[in-house]
């Protein structure tokens, strides 16, 4: 006795099944398989169970593909480590669906998956056909969701850029023979066509006329069981789940004409129109076909970035070993030409590298010794030794491609209002199209055949895929060619934000202006004297030779501190060089002469002796205390204490001989330190100022201009007031494009901020500079991110673009947050935008990019709507036959597509 599994409806003996009571209805249930008892329990419990009534008499092959997933173990340690990635406790996944082609596959696989215990996000993306699952381990696995995708009637294939291009290449195959077919048969179909017009003008008997519509009944068939056969299938999964899209109408419409046409044929009571089903068929599949080129080449260089991250390295013994299995802390090796895998600290001397995967700049930059290296750089010329600072996957390369990926599943917002459209827009269709045959049939007496010829036009002509197409699509490529000009966008919807955004906040320091600083003034008070085991003068003196302060005095001194300024110093060594000297008032010179010759017996032995000496142990201190201080400020200085190589070596020598704690950095103000129970300060005047700290206001040089100023004062432990011992003045340059940026987002009426923590002098001349009429300047970082909250409060739209140092709050609270960084860890963790050559060319065409894609993804709504409010009408009222509105169907989306690739030709 045979009879049908209670699930996929296949028939098989009764002793082959597996009987299970059910205890609810009392009805004994039979499976052939554990896959088909699963599945008919998930949709019992999912109270989805009238699947059964619209599955009809058809049967599902859950079986199948049930014995086919054993020959992947998605529970391997090698796939778990290639492929599931952990996310705060949870496990991400990223696999392809094969066989979506609309919006209505996004919507059934939703709708399943999002019904499994256990998955905590779900995204698939229309455009690349990938699905983002973040999954809980501890109540489901990969395993469960590949079977829950391949009960649905799709298949899973976990995501690799290789696999991609090799699944690409499948389904284009299986488009070209189709197409193919549909192409001959077309053209054929239309020959026969011929004699059959010629016929009904010159006469042709029943016989003939019957063997051309068998020879167009033939060629017909293979074209609408054959290559539309996709349409079919996923029309029917759409009517499964209450989804009518573009399949469903396409398919309507040319069944309609085919089974009326065969009517026609047999009962010779009419015209056949089995051409208009072959060219329908065609037109429609070419341009499902472009659109699929058109995902492919969208979507390659967005897979770039993940193809070229290596799968091996080598440890220091030469061992290869998979990228997974790095770990903080080991020593590896690269061979000249080869791909650093993972960031870390150089141990090799030196090494010369090409960081173009990165910025795009094919340019060898040298790293030294225990400096910084980042994954994706290339060793140029010798091989090098490294130390590995993090994972593979915390690295920032893997960060970048999981960016990137993150990106494709974003949709812009304006994106929800057409899939709202395009939804119910099929519904409206088939309702119009009832309602015309209605009309011509009943109320106009027009006959059958005009009635049914007019409901065809219009389901044909109506086009819901040009809606559902116009953002992804462009979407896609604006994320495409931001990778391309060295932009990444973390989700598309930043796009629609920064075209958007109406105010722009911009830093100073390292983004509007270069950041590498130059010390261009120093002045010495105390120094560090005092601490190192010399002599110190009173902080209102400068150390001199005595010997010369008689004859030198009227034309060397100030009256407060020894001033030297040039246009560029970068050594302390040359402050006590023969230089010429502000002239001071004469009247204070007894003054001076009086406060020396306190300190004359002294002072004598240690000026004639030891300065050199001191100056260079002082450099060593400084060095020491500034070289945890990664801000340019503190790096121009380090920079200016050494001429070469060989004296920096000398510098770290003596730099190693003081010892510093409790390092800390003051976020917009400076930095402290402790150096033998010493308080150390440093940083702007307004800091000092803070602190206490007396910074002789008779000597205020450089307030008024755009130098920037750096103190750095001590407190003894025994002291309740600091002594001040330098000030650096120092000055940046504007950065290149910075003109240009300010004037594209001027013309774009967007109102452009500076939001500083340097003084007003300072940020005025660089507002001024730049044109840029709203300026803040000595903010701290929280009274910029206060000040980013108050705009979005007010209602703007706020972008804020800074270092990511003194600024991540602002960075977090804007809309947009954009750090230059290169692609550095700092631009990872606070960026909605990455610039990955921290140039203000590229972050103009970011801004570009942005309002182009919302420009086109707009013009193709419009496009799509304006062509529906006309088209539909026009077949309403017959002015178009099935034919034409077949090709005018397929032209819509064409446009829509070919109008979103136009972004790629645009000049940024």
């Amino acid at each position: 006795m045979q009879i049908p599994c209670s699930h996929c409806k296949q028939v098989y003996n009764k002793d082959a099944l597996k009987e299970v009571k059910d205890t609810e209805s009392k009805k004994t249930l039979y499976f052939c398989c554990n896959g088909c008892e699963l599945a008919y329990s998930l949709l019992k419990s999912c109270n989805l169970e009238s699947f059964y009534t619209k599955l009809g008499d058809n049967t599902l092959q859950t079986k199948k593909l049930q014995d086919s997933k054993v020959a992947t173990n998605f529970n391997s340690i090698n796939f778990t480590q290639k492929y599931l990635k952990d996310s705060n406790g949870l496990k991400e996944v990223h696999f392809i669906i094969e066989g979506v082609v609309c919006a209505a596959c996004v919507w059934l696989n939703e709708q399943i998956l999002a019904k499994m215990q256990g998955i905590k996000e779900l995204k698939i993306n229309y455009t690349t056909h990938k699905a983002k699952i973040l999954f809980d381990p501890n109540e489901t696995s990969f395993q469960q969701i590949y079977d829950e995708v391949a009960k649905i009637g799709y298949k899973a294939i976990v995501y690799d850029p290789q696999d991609r291009e090799q699944n690409d290449n499948v389904r284009n195959r299986e488009y070209y023979i189709k197409l193919a077919v549909a192409i001959f048969c077309a053209m054929n179909v239309m020959w026969v066509n011929v004699g059959q017009y010629s016929g009904f003008f010159s006469g042709i008997d029943s016989i003939s006329s019957n063997i051309l519509n068998l020879a167009s009944f033939i060629l017909a068939t293979p074209v609408l069981f054959f290559c539309a056969s996709d349409f079919y299938k996923q029309a029917y999964k759409g009517l499964k789940n209450g989804v009518i899209g573009m399949e469903m109408l396409v398919i309507t419409g040319t069944t309609l004409v085919y089974c009326y046409s065969i009517y026609a044929w047999l009962s010779g009571s009419g015209h056949t129109y089995f051409e208009s089903v072959c060219m329908i068929i065609l037109f429609v599949l070419s341009a499902k076909f472009l659109e699929s080129l058109s995902q492919k080449r969208a979507n390659d260089n967005l897979c770039k970035l993940n193809a070229i991250l290596p799968l091996e390295a080598r440890k220091e013994n030469g061992e290869i070993v998979s990228v997974y299995d790095i770990k903080a802390g080991d020593t590896l090796l690269v061979l000249a030409g080869e791909m650093l895998c993972v960031d870390g600290i150089l141990l090799s001397p030196n090494a010369h590298l090409d960081y173009a995967n990165i910025s795009g700049e094919s340019v060898a930059i040298t790293k030294e010794l225990n400096e910084e290296i980042m994954a994706g750089a290339i060793a140029l010329d010798k091989p090098l030794i490294y130390k590995a600072q993090k994972s593979f996957e915390d690295s920032s390369m893997s960060k970048l491609a999981r960016l990137l990926k993150e990106s494709e599943f974003s949709t812009p917002q304006i994106a929800t209002t057409a899939f709202k459209i395009a939804g119910k827009f099929s519904r409206i269709v088939l309702s119009i199209a009832l309602l015309s045959f209605c009309y011509y049939y009943f109320f106009t007496q027009s006959g059958f055949e005009y009635a049914l010829l007019i409901a065809v036009s219009v389901i044909v002509i109506a086009c819901p895929c040009a809606l559902a197409l116009a953002t992804p699509i462009a979407s896609v490529v604006g994320l495409n060619v931001g990778f391309k000009n060295h932009i990444i966008y973390t989700k598309a919807d930043f796009l629609e934000s920064l075209a958007k955004a109406d105010s722009i906040i911009f830093d100073k320091t390292g983004t509007l202006t270069q950041g590498n600083m130059s010390v261009v003034s120093i002045t010495q008070y105390s120094g560090f004297r005092e601490l190192l085991g010399g002599c110190a003068l009173d902080s209102k003196n400068c150390h001199i030779d005595l010997e010369q302060s008689e004859r030198e005095i009227s034309q060397n001194l100030d009256s407060h501190s020894c001033h030297i300024e040039r246009s560029k110093i970068s050594h302390i060594e040359n402050i006590e060089s023969k230089q010429s000297l502000e002239p001071i008032n004469k009247a204070s010179i007894k003054d001076i002469e009086s406060t020396i010759s306190t300190k004359t017996r002294q002072s004598r032995s240690f000026f004639s002796k030891e300065t050199t000496q001191v100056k260079q142990k002082e450099k060593g201190f400084l060095y020491a205390l500034l070289k945890h201080n990664n801000h340019t400020i503190a790096k121009a200085i380090l920079q200016s204490l050494y001429k070469d190589n060989t004296e920096l070596d000398s510098l770290k020598d003596l730099a190693n001989t003081y010892n510093f704690k409790d390092f800390s950095l003051i976020p917009g103000s400076g930095f402290e330190s402790y150096y033998n129970n010493t308080h150390i300060i440093g940083g702007s005047r307004a800091y000092m100022e803070k602190m206490g700290v007396s910074l002789l206001d008779s000597n205020k040089t450089d307030t008024d201009n755009d130098i920037t100023e750096c103190f750095i004062a001590y407190k003894l432990e025994n002291e309740k007031s600091y002594t001040l011992a330098y000030r650096f003045g120092l000055k940046d340059s504007i950065k290149d494009g910075a003109k240009d940026l300010i004037l594209l987002l001027h013309s774009y009426k967007k109102k452009v901020s500076i939001l500083s923590g340097d003084r007003e002098s300072v940020v005025k001349k660089v507002a001024q500079t730049l044109h840029i009429k709203d300026y803040k300047h000595s903010k701290t970082p929280l009274q910029k991110a206060e000040f980013v909250k108050d705009l979005i409060a007010k209602g703007h739209n706020v972008v804020m673009i800074g270092d990511g140092l003194n600024d991540s709050l602002a960075l977090k609270y804007a809309q947009v947050g954009i750090a230059m960084g290169s692609g550095s860890e700092i631009a990872l963790q606070y960026s909605d935008v990455i610039i990955l050559d921290d140039s203000l060319k590229s972050l103009s065409k970011a801004f570009k990019i942005a309002h182009k894609t919302l420009r086109i993804i707009k013009g193709n709504l419009l496009m799509s709507l304006v062509y529906n409010v006309l088209a539909i009408p026009l077949a309403f009222f017959g002015f178009v036959i099935p034919l034409f509105a077949a090709a005018f169907m397929s032209l819509s989306s064409l446009c829509v597509v070919l109008n979103s690739l136009r972004l790629y030709k645009s000049r940024l």
